[in-house]
């Protein structure tokens, strides 16, 4: 997904919109691609660590999406910056519907929100 142009973005957008049944994804088309969605979730979130209860660490999961974050900002890229939310609010949709995938969603938001990204979100230098 570290594609800067945001092609690979738009792309993952549209996998991910062919993770579930539809009118032009059948159900075993869709179940093979969220296990293809799973094994990426898994990949992304394996450094990932529950274990922050003093606040003094913070773990890297979904490093390539805050890299494509943070070089949107850094270049003022809307379109990347339509494209990645957009992706992100889909991914987290599938992630809810579907008991297989609910904690990698739960690493996602929990690392999107950690200081260090927020400030990418925020664009602060604080």
């Amino acid at each position: 997904m570290a594609d800067y142009s945001g092609s690979g973005v738009r792309q993952f957008r549209d996998f991910l919109n062919r993770c579930s049944e539809g009118p032009d994804v059948k159900e075993d088309e869709a179940t093979r691609n969220r296990g293809f969605l799973k094994a990426y979730l898994e990949a992304q979130s394996k450094n990932w660590r529950n274990d922050q209860a003093d606040g003094t660490e913070e773990s890297v999961a979904f490093v390539d999406v805050t890299q494509i974050w943070s070089y949107a900002f850094q270049n003022n890229s809307g379109h990347l910056l339509t494209f990645l939310p957009a992706s992100l609010a889909i991914l987290v949709r599938l992630c809810s519907y579907h008991e297989e995938l609910r904690t990698y969603g739960t690493i996602l938001i929990h690392s999107l929100l950690q200081q260090a990204n927020l400030k990418i979100v925020y664009n602060r230098d604080e």
